[in-house]
């Protein structure tokens, strides 16, 4: 895949920007999360591959002797209430998921 990821992101003063992806998704969200909060990387990496997941759906799968697998991703992010950021760094990751695509 050689397409570049856009999507409008609404920043924390108000303002609309772009943010562009390159092909590495997996390792550019991390950064820009970073920008945008001071939650763990840890939280962010999480976030990364469960909207990887969501994006993907059933329309990948690996075939298995017992059947296909589809990616299918659980987080369970585990940190103190209100101070260790993990709603904080799954909004941002809510901001930029393109509306629509999961059904």
């Amino acid at each position: 895949m050689t397409q570049d990821v856009v999507a409008g992101v609404q920043t924390s003063r108000g303002s609309q920007s772009t943010l562009v992806f390159s092909n590495d998704f997996l390792g550019d969200y991390p950064k820009y999360a970073a920008l945008c909060t001071d939650a763990p990387t840890e939280f962010h990496d999480g976030t990364a591959l469960t909207l990887l997941s969501a994006t993907i759906q059933r329309k990948a799968r690996v075939r298995l002797a017992f059947g296909p697998m589809y990616p299918n991703i659980w987080l369970l992010k585990i940190g103190a209430s209100g101070i260790s950021r993990k709603t904080v760094s799954q909004k941002v990751g809510s901001d930029i998921f393109p509306a629509g695509v999961y059904r």
